[in-house]
């Protein structure tokens, strides 16, 4: 009996010396994908993606604003009116002309006022911002 008592003791003697090695391999293994799950989950936060493809959107309609009001002024110098849709400009004064095909509202707006002789080119942003441009805009007229 007394032997018994002492392999009993043994094991757990043992159990108890090593318990944080059994212990710390299994708990980090539990525990490091929590922590790293929480990392992640404040990054996602910190950086908004969803933000950052409104404002790289945003700046591309911006850029088009510009590109589409150069054409027209162009296409004016040439031909003394404005024309009556965007597709006009194509191929001599812009390559395409530009289409938002993943929004759910047409962002651009094209409108040929008095015959011609005045536009209105508007922009919706994605904070439901509206920017237009006319003729009367734009700089040395």
């Amino acid at each position: 009996m007394a032997e018994e008592k002492k392999k009993d003791s043994g094991a757990t003697g043992f159990l108890n010396k090593y318990w944080w090695v059994l212990l710390g391999g299994c708990g980090c293994i539990v525990v490091i994908p929590f922590v790293i799950a929480f990392v992640v989950g404040v990054l996602l936060v910190a950086v908004n993606p969803a933000a950052q493809i409104n404002k790289a959107k945003d700046a591309r309609r911006s850029n088009d604003q510009v590109h589409v009001q150069t054409a027209l002024e162009s296409y004016y110098i040439d031909k003394s009116v404005y024309p009556t849709s965007l597709d006009e400009l194509v191929p001599y004064y812009m390559a395409l002309v530009p289409v938002e095909t993943d929004s759910q509202v047409a962002p651009y707006k094209y409108t040929v006022l008095d015959k011609g002789i005045n536009y209105q080119f508007c922009v919706t942003y994605s904070s439901g911002e509206f920017k237009c441009v006319d003729s009367k805009s734009v700089i040395g007229r």
